[in-house]
């Protein structure tokens, strides 16, 4: 069972992409086999590069070419806004919902970045005032718009979805895309 809605968890933790990542490769357990590697398991995430694979990141509709360019886009959009930029504290959400992982980045001059992703088939769900319960007081969609819905006593997220906020009230230095 998850945490009640508003459990807040302190992190300082860095957000961290691994080789391989930007292309959808899969973890490589061949490192077990290695005696000099096999009692490190970040071996798992340092494969030898697949260039064949690297190379369809440039062939629309391949899995390599759609992870791409969505890490493309997310670098861009944080990039975009200040409120993801690096100083801030970073507070994970535990709500109910134990398919949904959410947190907050609250930069001291750029204001807060809430994020929003659901780890599972199915439509996951996440109080209506989760965003205000942490200061949010004009939250903007600016990634995963497709992925979040609204009623009176939730946001649904699509499977596998994941959506990306700034508070707009926060500053004016958050800009419209």
């Amino acid at each position: 069972m998850g945490e009640p809605h508003g459990a807040e968890t302190q992190c300082p933790g860095v957000p961290l992409v691994y080789m391989g990542d930007e292309l959808a490769l899969d973890n490589d357990v061949s490192y077990l086999v290695d005696p000099a590697k096999e009692d490190d398991s970040r071996w798992i995430h340092r494969p030898v590069m697949p260039w064949d694979t690297a190379e369809r990141r440039h062939t629309p509709g391949t899995i390599a070419h759609r992870m791409f360019t969505f890490l493309q886009q997310l670098t861009e959009v944080r990039s975009m806004h200040p409120a993801m930029s690096g100083g801030g504290s970073l507070t994970i959400q535990r709500h109910t919902d134990t398919a949904v992982f959410a947190w907050l980045l609250h930069h001291p001059q750029h204001g807060r970045c809430y994020g929003i992703g659901n780890f599972a088939d199915r439509t996951a769900t996440v109080p209506a005032d989760a965003f205000t319960s942490v200061g949010m007081v004009q939250p903007r969609v600016v990634v995963g718009a497709e992925h979040i819905s609204h009623s009176e006593y939730w946001h649904t997220i699509s499977p596998h979805g994941l959506v990306w906020m700034v508070d707009d009230a926060d500053t004016a230095l958050q800009p419209h895309i």
